[in-house]
Parts: C-alpha cells; sequence; structure tokens
C-alpha cells in the first residue's frame, strides 16, 4: 500500500522519494511497509518536520547543518545506549599505530541484533529518502562498510582537531556528501567538552565563526561534507567522579555517484588543523604546571602530524618512482600492431600504449623478405575537425588523404621488392584533445600496419 503524507512547503522538489501532485500541497510518496520499518527506529514526527528542517539546513552557517533532537525513538536510543559495544584497544589505533583514547566499531550490524536493526535502517531506501529530503541532496548512497563510521566512543582526554574528511570512497566510485552523528550520552554538560563543532576556517583563528552543539542523548547533527566543512570537538574533561563516562555516539556517512562539478576536488585522504595555542598564552603570563603540559601536548601533536605527512610524502614519492619505472618499461617495449612480413626495428615514437597515434607517428619496420607495399589501417574519431590531412610517408614514398571521421586505409607501393629497413612516417594536421588528465593530442587508432605485396 502507498500512503501520502501531507509534507511543508519548503521540501525539495528533486528529492527522491518526494513529489508535488497538482502543485500543492507537497506530498511524500512513500512505500507504507518502509515507512513502518523506518519508524519503527526514526522518530516518525520527522515526516512532519522535513520542510522546516530544510530550511534549517539551508540557511545554517558556516555550512549547511541542521541540529535534531529526538532524533531515533526513545525505545530505539535507549536500546542503543543497553547495546552500545565496550572499549576494545583493537578498535582504538590511530593514525600512528598506538592506542588512543577513541574506539571505532565499524561492524556495527554484529555489534548485537538490535544494531542490526538500526544498521539496516539507516541503509534503507527509506532512510537515504528522507536524508535526500532533509537536505535537498539526491540520489544518496549508503556505506554497507561503514568505512571510518560505526560507533565511536571517546574517553576523558581525548579531542579531534578541527578537520576535512576524505572526499572520495573509492570502493563505491562516489562522492561524500553528508554526515550523521547521533550522540548516545544522557548525562553530559557543556562544561565537559566533546562538543560538536563546526568551524568557518580553523586555519585562521582570529576571524574563525564557530557553531557548537552539545552531544546530548538522541541529538543528531546531520551537516554537508565538502571542502570546507571543518568540523571536531574539544578535549573531554570529566570531573574525577565521572571518569567513568565516555562521548559515545553513532556515525553514518553518505554518498552520491556526482556532485556539482565546482564542488569536486582531487581525491584525499582527511586533512587536520591542529588547535592554536591556548589564549593565556601572552607576554608576563606565568605558566602553570598544566599549562605547560597542555603546550607540550600540542606541540607534540603538531610534530607527530608533521612526521606523518612526511611519511607520506616519501611512500607517495616512491609510489611515483615505480610509476616511472614502470611506464619506462611500458614505453620501451611498445610494439605497433604490424602484420605481414616485417617486424619493428626499436621503438616507435608518437604511438601511446592503447595504440592511439599523436599527430606524428615515426617507426622503423625491418622486412623479413623483399616486400612492395606498407598499408596503415585506422580508426579516427567522430570529434575531428573538418579539413585536416593525413600523410604516409613510406621512404621517400607519400600518400595524401583527407583526415575524415571512421575506418580508413592508405597504402604506399615500393617500387621494387627490398628487404632494407623502411622508415615509416604518418603525419596529421588535426587532432582532438579529450577532457580529462594527460592532455594528449590524438589523431586514430593504430589498428594495423600491413607490411607485404599487392598479391597477400
Amino acid at each position: 500500500m502507498i500512503v501520502l503524507l501531507p509534507i511543508p512547503a519548503l521540501i525539495c522538489d528533486k528529492a527522491p522519494g518526494w513529489d508535488r501532485f497538482g502543485g500543492t500541497p507537497r506530498l511524500l510518496l512513500w512505500d507504507e511497509n518502509a515507512m513502518t520499518d523506518l519508524f519503527d527506529i526514526i522518530d516518525p514526527h520527522l515526516a512532519d518536520q522535513v520542510g522546516q528542517l530544510r530550511g534549517v539546513f539551508d540557511r545554517a552557517e558556516p555550512f549547511r547543518h541542521v541540529c535534531i533532537d529526538g532524533f531515533l525513538t526513545l525505545p530505539s536510543a535507549t536500546q542503543a545506549l543497553a547495546d552500545f559495544p565496550s572499549f576494545k584497544k583493537e578498535n582504538a589505533i590511530n593514525e600512528f599505530g598506538v592506542v588512543g583514547g577513541k574506539a571505532v566499531e565499524t561492524r556495527m550490524a554484529g555489534v548485537s541484533p538490535f544494531y542490526k536493526e538500526i544498521f539496516d535502517c539507516l541503509v534503507s531506501q527509506a532512510f537515504l529518502d528522507l536524508m535526500s529530503a532533509i537536505t535537498g541532496i539526491p540520489d544518496l548512497l549508503p556505506d554497507p562498510t561503514l568505512f571510518g563510521g560505526g560507533t565511536h566512543e571517546n574517553r576523558d582526554g581525548q579531542e579531534l582537531d578541527p578537520h576535512v574528511d576524505f572526499n572520495r570512497m573509492e570502493d563505491l566510485s562516489a562522492y561524500r556528501r553528508l554526515n550523521l552523528l547521533i550522540y548516545l550520552n544522557p548525562e553530559w554538560r557543556k562544561e565537559w567538552g566533546g562538543s560538536i563543532e563546526l568551524h568557518f576556517d580553523p586555519r585562521h583563528p582570529e576571524t574563525n565563526r564557530i557553531s557548537s552543539f552539545e552531544p546530548i542523548f538522541n541529538r543528531a547533527v546531520i551537516f554537508e561534507t565538502s571542502e570546507f566543512s571543518w568540523h571536531g570537538f574539544p578535549r573531554i574533561q570529566l570531573p574525577e567522579n565521572k571518569k567513568y563516562l565516555s562521548r559515545k555516539s553513532i556515525s553514518i556517512y553518505l554518498y552520491t555517484n556526482t556532485r556539482p562539478a565546482a564542488e569536486i576536488a582531487a581525491p584525499h585522504a582527511t586533512f587536520y588543523v591542529q588547535r592554536p595555542l591556548r589564549e593565556f598564552l601572552e607576554p608576563g603570563y606565568t605558566l602553570t604546571a598544566n599549562d605547560v603540559r597542555d603546550v607540550n601536548e600540542a606541540l607534540t601533536r603538531r610534530d607527530s602530524w608533521i612526521e606523518h605527512y612526511q611519511n607520506k610524502e616519501l611512500e607517495l614519492t616512491a609510489q611515483v618512482e615505480k610509476n616511472k619505472t614502470f611506464l619506462g618499461e611500458v614505453l620501451a617495449n611498445l610494439r605497433a600492431p604490424i602484420s605481414g612480413y616485417g617486424i619493428q626495428d626499436g621503438k616507435p615514437t608518437g604511438m601511446y600504449h592503447d595504440c592511439w597515434v599523436g599527430p606524428t607517428l615515426a617507426l622503423t619496420i625491418q622486412p623479413k623478405r623483399p616486400v612492395t607495399q606498407v598499408s596503415v589501417h585506422g580508426w579516427v574519431p567522430d570529434e575531428m575537425p573538418a579539413g585536416a590531412i593525413l600523410t604516409l610517408q613510406v621512404g621517400d614514398r607519400s600518400v595524401t588523404s583527407d583526415l575524415v571521421p571512421g575506418g580508413f586505409v592508405l597504402s604506399v607501393e615500393l617500387p621494387k621488392g627490398s628487404d632494407a629497413a623502411i622508415p615509416v612516417t604518418v603525419e596529421a594536421t588535426g587532432w582532438v584533445t579529450p577532457e580529462g588528465p594527460g592532455g594528449r593530442k590524438l589523431v586514430f587508432v593504430l589498428q594495423e600496419i600491413e607490411v607485404g605485396t599487392p598479391a597477400c
């Protein structure tokens, strides 16, 4: 059965799962069974608030986001806290390979039967449709592996420096678009730290603007991920009688196959910006023991990240050198597709590994017996500009033809059979340059160079 629910007028017209019938009012078109399953976990009142939430999301600063209290049904939030996984050292290994104060369980569906229900809900099409309606981002995709997501537990003393998340999920060939954070902390105070902070520009503290939300029980924060969606949280500092507590949350990241061209950047990992030294550091101030500890920790963290990025550069440079060596070997062994009574002598120039040919192809053919004809077979792309000319030069003889899209054969006859090395050159006055990396000038695909006699 299909159910139509009235939705406020701010709903995104193009969000999947949502439509407009007869102009007004806008309606939610949803399968009843999927809706029932979804609202067993997600608070059903969200269906009545979608338009309002979308408006808040679009107007939010420093980048698009929305905070929703009571995101899960109360029984679901209560059960999620009760079943939250225990802190495991093997889940707390940080970027530097040591056990830290943050544990991440990406195998959320295996935590408990109820967490399997949560997982199934958060990767369902009904849930993706709801997220699209709230954010206006269509065609959202889940990550079944929950890479970097799942349950997150941060202990006392833990903090998260402002950062921009990795922007591509290569396994999905998809762009990261949304973060959903659901907090499960029934006892939390602002002064304990740990509030999620959304930054305008943490690289310039003097002009940085921050929106902050405490990680209280059953609160969700949804924000768009981009090249400027800086976020993190300040150090957790629990009172002595509350050290047993920790900051618990569920994190889900959503993706799309495409995104606006202006928002696309080269694939990258997570970028961090270290927090500035505390504002009390000014001439005449006397440092306390805690101040010295804080400064030393900040400098150690910076040094660790510098070392981390230096090691990354060494790894990438080594990979570049390895790739250069590989490509050099490929080019050194590059062979043109020669048939008949001839073999390639040396290596060709002007031909790529995929047999695309540039404006000038040159190679030498060594006949295996006297030959009287050399023919070049190729295919010209449809995008070739009109008026271009193609010339085949074999020894001191040549033939010229219009360079037109489609297949072609150019042949040069030799006056008498010869078994001497034959220089072959193909030159073009036009080419195409496809979009994308490389910037190659391409003329045609070389299908075959036939060496023989007309009788063959």
